[in-house]
């Protein structure tokens, strides 16, 4: 006797199998991953390092070269490509498809290990493997009336935290205006009377910054911590700040200068619409859900208009 028939002979038996599968099937629904791409091993990864106030060529010569000269003989390396920029260096790899990326990373390591000792000082590459969880889900347009620079330090404050708070999210990125910074400006004339130049300043403004341990004291079954607290309070300390001493004068930062608080150099410029503004950048946390984390980082958002007042 065939299937067919068997099902024919009892039809109410076959609805009740069906029935059930399709309750399994939309019980199981909800817990199926949803993401906008497939979660693959892409075999590629990036190598990066950071060469503070350096140049396109001296970044190339002293970092970008030095590690490509390490790398170029990993195993199944298929493509190397390498961009210098100012103040950094990157290196792109594509392996084989097929490759273990955990196993080329090792080795990866292992050969940037050899090569550390030969980079400048404070030069440290970083592996970074390439995942398709590690790309945003979604991009947030922060408009306000403020400027750009304002609505940067109010998302990094306020509204990043708070859509950092939803669940499976795992970073809410700031990208757009500038990020405010104590600046330092130096009159040229001024250093020249002194005898002054530009290293002794910063040098003498990083000592006087900083705040160390001092180690513990015992006292009967008590231990304490002792820490030495040097670090600027206010812009007026820092004009304050004596730079040398002359004659018995004490050459302060505000003789052959001034502090004040300012925003950093524009590097880049983020535009939503055609228009300068600023926008935060919304990555789920791996395997979660990217239709639910919306969900969630949507709530969110009107938590944060309300706290953020735009």
């Amino acid at each position: 006797m065939s299937i067919s028939q068997k099902t024919l002979q009892h039809p109410v038996l076959t609805l009740i199998v069906f029935v059930m599968l399709a309750i399994m099937g939309l019980f199981t629904l909800k817990d199926t991953a949803i993401s906008l791409m497939p979660d693959t091993d892409n075999p590629m990864m990036m190598v990066s390092a950071t060469y503070t106030n350096a140049g396109p060529e001296s970044v190339e010569k002293s970092v970008t070269t030095v590690l490509e000269s390490a790398l170029v003989s990993l195993s199944n390396l298929k493509k190397m490509t390498s961009t210098s920029s100012e103040g950094s260096g990157f290196i792109s790899l594509e392996f084989n498809y097929g490759t273990d990326l955990d196993v080329a990373t090792n080795d990866v390591r292992d050969k940037l290990s050899r090569v550390t000792s030969r980079l400048p000082d404070g030069v440290s590459p970083t592996i970074m493997k390439m995942d398709s969880d590690s790309m945003p889900i979604m991009q947030i347009a922060v408009r306000g009336n403020r400027s750009r620079d304002d609505l940067k330090q109010l998302a990094d404050d306020t509204i990043a935290d708070i859509l950092e708070q939803a669940d499976g999210v795992a970073e809410a990125s700031v990208s757009g205006g500038r990020t405010k910074i104590v600046r330092v400006e130096l009159e040229q004339n001024r250093l020249a009377a002194y005898g002054l130049t530009l290293t002794a300043v910063s040098g003498a403004l990083a000592k006087q910054n900083l705040e160390l341990g001092g180690g513990t004291i015992t006292e009967g079954k008590t231990d304490y911590s002792i820490r030495t607290t040097g670090e600027y309070q206010s812009v007026d300390e820092i004009n304050n700040t004596v730079i040398t001493t002359i004659n018995g004068y004490a050459v302060k930062l505000s003789d052959i200068g001034k502090a004040f608080i300012g925003y950093a150099d524009k590097t880049n410029e983020v535009y939503i619409n055609g228009q300068p503004g600023v926008y935060i950048s919304i990555t789920k946390q791996s395997g979660k859900n990217s239709v639910s984390v919306a969900n969630s980082v949507y709530k969110k958002i009107e938590q944060a208009k309300k706290s953020a007042a735009i």
